[in-house]
């Protein structure tokens, strides 16, 4: 089998060095997705039992497709493997570019012939069950949080949570992103005149890609997170038609963190703003690991700011609730936590390997391993902690870096260790969970609707300009869904 060198090079080099790293079994089935990841994860791994190279090419093929469609430039989108956990059920493969600026398809999208699933997916995620850490006060808000989010759980299971909504609710402003699963528009609600993100999913996309359940999973998650936490984008309502699925969000206009600090400095942050954001970031995964749901895709790309210039977490379609460990292959290569590169079980200290790598680059301005030339160097660098920390980080800086990029987990700092540093010396939690400190950052926004953060243009070679993204024809298309009973708890 011909043109697959370059990976059989790779794990090579790379399993020479790391002769010890294993892996569980081969995955069985070929899935399209976040093409050159998987290159990446096929070469980092080095698996013994593969070595030989026809043993290896066999997996290559099987797991990422063919040579031409993989040999593309690497991104920083997420990417999920299929897991080989029997307890993740909602582990399938994403397809390529889901998210918040994601979405499914236009209109006049056509359904397969036949629905590829038509029973409901059981939805562990809703199930209640003890918290890992249960709080004896049931006053302390870290109760009250879990009591919240039961409430919610008891609300999904009941199934009572039909929006009387459509698409005709809303006035479509403009397109605000786009990706291979559909768009997020801008919107008013008509009624309300309230401002939203109306994300829009098409299903046959999402069947396609065996993608529905993690939707669902995705919905379930945000509404019963929505309203418990300023920390993370809240979501206003959800509906679908015969063709689409909708969720409609809060509109953060202040823009995404990784646009945001591309137009800084050197693409970093001041000190002062690098820390209230850390701060904030911080308060978002505690309040998650708190319910015992792991994020597993923290980057700029999935901050928003608001219009004041505070940080939410968005794009939960990897989150999880995980109690113990988990085991899928999944994330963002760039803040991929070493436990996760060698195949080994973990948990919610990923997230905090995450953390650091996104301190580390809103502080520099880089990535702490941006110096790799290709994506095995990037996960040796990973396995190995090989960083070099900037001159002009002071030294609390330095000892924030150092506790959270730690390749041992049990020794990786979290919220705890980082409440307790002298990096945040002086910051009354209280405050500023509730949002009482005035943002370091301020949004160039006149308020909270103004949507100047978001591009809707673009300019070619020529000097010509062009609408960023295309004009979307999606119309409200009520009657039979074709795919049975797939979406009935969406």
């Amino acid at each position: 089998m011909e043109g697959w060198g370059w990976v059989i090079d790779e794990a090579t080099a790379f399993s020479r060095e790391f002769p010890t790293i294993t892996t569980r079994t081969e995955p069985k089935a070929r899935r399209e997705s976040e093409v050159t990841f998987k290159a990446a994860a096929t070469a980092a791994v080095g698996i013994q039992r593969m070595i030989d190279a026809a043993a290896l090419t066999k997996f290559a093929t099987d797991f990422l497709g063919t040579d031409a469609k993989y040999k593309t430039n690497w991104t920083r989108k997420g990417y999920r493997q299929p897991s080989l956990d029997p307890n993740d059920e909602y582990d399938d493969n994403r397809g390529e570019g889901e998210g918040d600026s994601g979405g499914g398809g236009g209109g006049g999208e056509a359904p397969p012939p036949l629905p590829t699933q038509t029973k409901p997916y059981w939805r562990q995620s809703i199930d209640i069950k003890p918290f890992s850490n249960e709080h004896g006060n049931q006053e302390s808000p870290q109760a009250k949080q879990q009591a919240a989010f039961n409430a919610k759980l008891k609300l999904l299971q009941a199934g009572s949570m039909t929006s009387e909504k459509t698409l005709d609710s809303y006035t479509t402003r403009f397109v605000l992103g786009a990706g291979s699963f559909g768009s997020v528009l801008l919107v008013n609600d008509k009624k309300t005149k309230k401002v939203g993100a109306l994300k829009i999913i098409g299903k046959a996309r999402l069947v396609a890609k065996s993608s529905a359940g993690n939707i669902i999973h995705e919905k379930d998650i945000l509404f019963a997170i929505s309203g418990s936490t300023p920390f993370a984008v809240q979501m206003y309502d959800h509906f679908q038609d015969a063709y689409h699925v909708y969720i409609s969000m809060e509109f953060c206009n202040g823009g995404e963190l990784f646009e945001v600090q591309s137009r800084e400095v050197g693409r970093k942050f001041n000190p002062n703003v690098c820390r209230f954001f850390a701060a904030e970031i911080l308060l978002g995964l505690e309040y998650l690991h708190n319910l015992d749901v792991v994020f597993r895709d923290l980057k700029p790309e999935n901050i928003l700011l608001d219009y004041r210039g505070h940080c939410k977490l968005t794009d939960f379609g990897f989150a999880k609730r995980v109690k113990a460990k988990t085991s899928t292959l999944l994330g963002t290569p760039e803040y991929i936590a070493p436990e996760v590169i060698a195949y080994k079980s973990y948990g919610y200290k990923v997230d905090w390997w995450a953390y650091g790598v996104l301190f580390f680059e809103m502080r520099a301005g880089r990535g702490p391993f941006s110096s790799a030339a290709k994506k095995t160097d990037l996960f040796r660098l990973i396995t190995l902690g090989d960083y070099v920390i900037p001159d002009d980080f002071t030294e609390d800086e330095k000892e924030v870096v150092e506790g959270l990029l730690e390749a041992d987990e049990d020794v990786r700092w979290d919220a705890a260790n980082l409440r307790k540093a002298d990096y945040f010396d002086g910051v009354d939690w209280g405050l500023l969970a509730q949002q009482q400190y005035k943002s370091q950052f301020l949004p160039q926004v006149k308020d909270d609707e103004d949507p100047v953060q978001f591009r809707t243009e673009e300019t070619d070679c020529c000097g010509r300009t062009k609408p960023l993204y295309a004009a979307i024809d999606v119309g409200w298309k009520p009657g039979q869904d074709l795919w049975g009973e797939t979406f009935k708890n969406f």
